[in-house]
């Protein structure tokens, strides 16, 4: 097991169990009165959760003591971990722990984590070129946010996409082969020329953060630009 790329060994620890629940998404449904079938509102997003048990092992009680501070600092404020037998990693957000003697054993105790979050993908990377639309079948079960970036072919005064928000993004002052990325986790928009990145917001126009809300996704842009864009599936 690692927190964020760490192995645990290095605070004495070793992952023993894992217990991971499912998200409890919620709609809000009423049943009015009269009606033949329900109303159904807006949909709650909650959080998976995740219990660990570690075992952990030091020389003396004063070592454990530092090991299990130190473990627990490395997951603040938030953190990803690699679990043993998973290949995805969830994203945690450390909750509370536990901490009881391993009987007849001085040196060890057994350490309960419990953390809310996501399960979360490797990146995955879509580049368009050669084309002014693209066709996205989201990986993963839930939402994502995602990375645009968007090299235009010609200096151009604005480039309109749309796919990735309910309305428009329209990208304003364009220069040939000039990237502009904008981040779906920030809403942060960036001009990447070579030796500098300039900051770029001042000159999109968006009223969301884009992101891959459906399973099918229609990009289209309205001038010839390399397009990519990089998402993490989220399973839970």
């Amino acid at each position: 097991m690692k927190i964020n790329d760490i192995n645990i060994e290095k605070y004495g620890a070793k992952q023993l169990t894992v217990d991971m629940q499912p998200a409890q998404d919620q709609a809000d449904v009423e049943w009015i009165n009269g009606a033949m079938l329900p109303t159904t509102g807006t949909s709650t997003k909650t959080f998976a959760s995740l219990e660990l048990t570690l075992l952990l092992h030091a020389t003396g009680q004063d070592q454990l003591t530092r090991n299990i501070a130190e473990l627990i600092a490395a997951l603040a404020p938030g953190a990803e971990l690699t679990l043993d037998g998973y290949r995805d990693r969830f994203v945690a957000w450390y909750v509370s722990s536990k901490i009881t003697k391993v009987l007849r054993r001085k040196d060890y105790r057994k350490m309960t984590l419990k953390f809310k979050g996501y399960l979360a993908g490797n990146l995955i990377r879509n580049v368009y070129q050669g084309t002014q639309e693209a066709v996205i079948r989201r990986i993963g079960a839930r939402p994502t946010p995602v990375q645009l970036t968007i090299t235009p072919a010609n200096t151009i005064p604005e480039i309109i996409v749309e796919g990735l928000t309910e309305d428009p993004i329209v990208i304003s002052k364009l220069t040939a082969d000039t990237s502009i990325t904008i981040d779906g986790r920030t809403g942060m928009a960036t001009e990447h020329r070579p030796g500098y990145r300039n900051p770029k917001s001042q000159d999109v126009d968006l009223w969301e953060p884009p992101g891959l809300h459906d399973k099918i996704a229609i990009i289209k842009w309205s001038a010839p630009a390399e397009v990519v864009v990089e998402y993490r599936p989220i399973w839970l």
